[in-house]
């Protein structure tokens, strides 16, 4: 197993600037939108030096197909899961810690592809999910779904290995992830093909009900334990309707009822404080729904607090 030492890796932004995997297709612009922001001088103003390093864009973007059904979306897809899953692979290899920024939530699927060839930790690398969706169908069960089965809906099925046979193979025919490595958290709108696909398997699975029963904290310090247990390190995916669109309305499926953005960011420095931290991807931004820049100003803590070890050039103990 290749090992990357966290106190080594430079933070960088890569943008997913993709927005074929869902009908909400204004996620394309969300990367473009935070870089001539300033994202990046913003979180240096933070103390965090994360700059640029890749934009990576599909052959075209989704704005100007005629979509009427997945079918029209998978060569995108899949050819820009491709090149991102090799990007954040050259990352690594380059000593950069990835922070991805989508774009929709199928480039999950390249990101941890990614991650995982470079670390060359297949089924042994923990993820935890934050999402108000299990996004955990196959293309047999994606129509249940609200948005007409699109693959933003998919991503986590197929690095279990379940789905369609290029998509699951990303960079080689190896599954990437281990169900026993992964948790989910902020669940609360889900279809039951998917819930059954996550059941079989075993996969923790942190309703948002169960949150607020038992306490943020304690079910972050589960999610922790369960990600960490792998050898291979783990990370973050955090698709932006996980919160409550009070506080992050600029997504394209809002769920009231998700975790305050206040009580989620210590949790994420304590995730990102974890000696076997390895990578941060957020997803799901669409700037055409945010109100007064109110979730692009957001992103710079949501960036901030899981990298704050990583403030001022250099990683600080633990």
């Amino acid at each position: 197993m290749t090992t990357h030492t966290p106190n080594m890796l430079n933070p960088v932004l890569i943008g997913a600037a993709s927005g074929w995997g869902s009908r909400n297709i204004g996620t394309e612009l969300g990367p473009v939108y935070l870089k001539d922001w300033g994202l990046a001088d913003k979180l240096s103003l933070e103390g965090l030096d994360a700059p640029w390093q890749s934009m990576l864009h599909p052959k075209k973007p989704a704005a100007d197909a005629t979509i009427t059904h997945r079918d029209d979306t998978y060569d995108e897809v899949l050819t820009f899961n491709r090149k991102l899953a090799e990007t954040v692979k050259q990352t690594f290899e380059n000593q950069g810690l990835p922070v991805v920024l989508g774009g929709d939530h199928s480039c999950a699927m390249g990101t941890w592809s990614g991650v995982v060839e470079a670390l060359n930790a297949h089924e042994d690398f923990g993820l935890i999910w934050f999402d108000a969706h299990m996004d955990a169908h196959t293309p047999d069960t994606a129509d249940e779904g609200k948005w007409g089965g699109f693959y933003h809906g998919m991503p986590l099925a197929h690095l279990f290995g379940h789905g369609d046979d290029n998509l699951k193979s990303l960079l080689s025919g190896k599954i990437k992830l281990n169900p026993k490595h992964v948790v989910l958290m902020g669940i609360r709108s889900y279809e039951p093909g998917e819930a059954a696909l996550l059941e079989r398997l075993g996969v923790r699975v942190m309703m948002m009900v169960e949150i607020r029963e038992k306490g943020l904290k304690a079910m972050t310090e589960e999610a922790i334990n369960i990600a960490s247990a792998a050898k291979g390190g783990f990370g973050l995916t955090f698709d932006l309707d996980g919160l409550d669109p009070d506080d992050a309305p600029a997504v394209g499926t809002r769920e009231k009822g998700g975790v305050d953005a206040a009580e989620m960011l210590p949790m994420l420095k304590l995730m990102g404080s974890h000696e076997k931290f390895r990578a941060l991807e957020i997803t799901e931004f669409n700037p055409e729904r945010d109100i007064d820049n109110k979730t692009a100003t957001l992103m710079v803590d949501l960036i901030t607090n899981p990298l704050s070890c990583w403030k001022n050039h250099k990683r600080i103990a633990q």
